[in-house]
């Protein structure tokens, strides 16, 4: 069967491929952000490797601010800029932590595969439970809608 997957698609298995997060990673998310800049260094290596165009992968911060109902939970989606471009990071999400307590949800990753036509996100989770799935799964939405920017739900 992997005789069959694209090189695109060889790379995402790469690094989708490891065990399931068992119990929650608390990280400030200045160690989040360090975190996604390395992932996407990865990432990018990964693809340059394989023969593919770097700018095809793109990694994102996920930031959750918990609401009294879960439901209406906000969830920001940042795209890791490039590094003379990581300081206006660090400002929004300060930004967005002095509007409230947020948590740090885990590592976005958006991918185009020239070779299938088709794109794919994931997140890497830093958070377990029920209320951290419901925030997954809109940040999910937000990186396969906006093909790896950026965006909020709530």
């Amino acid at each position: 069967m992997a005789a069959t997957w694209s090189r695109a698609a060889k790379v995402r298995r790469a690094f989708k491929a490891g065990r399931t997060l068992r119990k929650d990673r608390i990280l400030t998310s200045t160690t989040a952000i360090h975190e996604a800049c390395i992932l996407q260094d990865r990432l990018r290596a990964a693809m340059g490797e394989a023969g593919l165009p770097a700018e095809d992968v793109r990694a994102s911060l996920v930031l959750m601010v918990p609401n009294y109902v879960p439901e209406r939970d906000a969830v920001h989606v940042l795209r890791i800029p490039e590094a003379g471009d990581l300081p206006m990071l660090f400002q929004r999400v300060a930004e967005i932590e002095d509007a409230g307590r947020v948590q740090t949800l885990g590592l976005g990753v958006w991918q185009m595969d020239r070779e299938t036509e088709n794109t794919d996100g994931w997140i890497q989770p830093f958070l377990t439970g029920q209320r951290a799935a419901n925030g997954i799964a809109k940040a999910k939405r937000i990186l396969v809608e906006s093909r790896g920017g950026e965006g909020l739900v709530g």
